[in-house]
């Protein structure tokens, strides 16, 4: 059976906006010469459950990279130049040192879980020990990440 065309539209919306909170979390946008990137790069295992997510987006392309002492990983890229420079316009260059306030007032609010989800996916790090009954959620970055929209979802939380 297929899906209406209307809930095609809205999962397809889902998984863009899922997608920019993991660019946001673990991507980069290169805007040096004409060759503009964005580049998502994962390990595996997590990386298998990536890959048709940004596939059923857009034109991705997508490297599997084995270095000797290192996991396999894959790096999902496009050369879209106007979805770099869309990211650049929303502070995806200096994510590292800015809250995603730009990309979130794009994003319906009810939307919002869907961004959060991405960033925590690719940030995020859950520790569970049943023995001693410790379940953990910890979340890194660069030292000088602005935390001010995690601040705000936790409050409103």
């Amino acid at each position: 059976m297929t899906k209406p065309k209307a809930a095609q539209k809205r999962e397809l919306h889902l998984d863009n906006v899922y997608i920019l909170g993991l660019i946001w979390s673990d991507g980069h946008v290169n805007t040096k010469g004409r060759n503009e990137l964005i580049i998502f790069t994962q390990s595996y295992p997590d990386a298998a459950h990536f890959k048709p997510i940004f596939m059923k987006t857009g034109n991705w392309k997508i490297y599997e990279i084995q270095e000797k002492q290192f996991a396999r990983k894959v790096d999902i890229k496009t050369n879209n130049h106007y979805i770099c420079q869309f990211l650049v316009e929303n502070d995806f260059k200096q994510k590292s040192l800015v809250s995603p306030d730009k990309i979130l007032s794009l994003i319906p609010e009810e939307l919002h879980n869907y961004f959060y989800l991405g960033v925590t996916d690719g940030d995020g790090y859950w520790y569970v020990n049943h023995k001693n009954r410790c379940y953990q959620f910890s979340m890194a970055s660069s030292f000088d990440q602005d935390w001010s929209y995690m601040i705000r979802l936790c409050d409103k939380l």
